[in-house]
């Protein structure tokens, strides 16, 4: 399967959207296009994101350990995440 990334800059975040499969070699698409992104303003948008493999966990990780953060991620990208990402839904009382 193919990956799409795409950005998108704004006033005080830059974007990162991801589409389709983050394996090795999209994983370094990603990289490239995150090094684009003013320090402390990286946003990865995984809602278009179908599947990852280790290598593009592992770049994920990479990208929220320097500060990106994650919005838009399936429950499934957010499993394969782990904790300590960010992504972890909320526990506490429902609203």
């Amino acid at each position: 399967m193919a990956v799409r990334i795409t950005s998108q800059q704004g006033e005080r975040r830059f974007v990162v959207h991801v589409h389709g499969s983050l394996d090795a070699t999209a994983a370094a698409l990603l990289h490239a296009e995150a090094g684009r992104a003013p320090p402390g303003t990286l946003v990865l948008d995984l809602s278009g994101l179908l599947t990852l493999d280790e290598a593009g966990s592992a770049a994920l990780r990479a990208l929220v350990a320097t500060g990106a953060r994650i919005e838009g991620a399936s429950p499934y990208v957010k499993l394969l995440l782990g904790s300590g990402t960010g992504t972890a839904p909320r526990r506490g009382p429902p609203r």
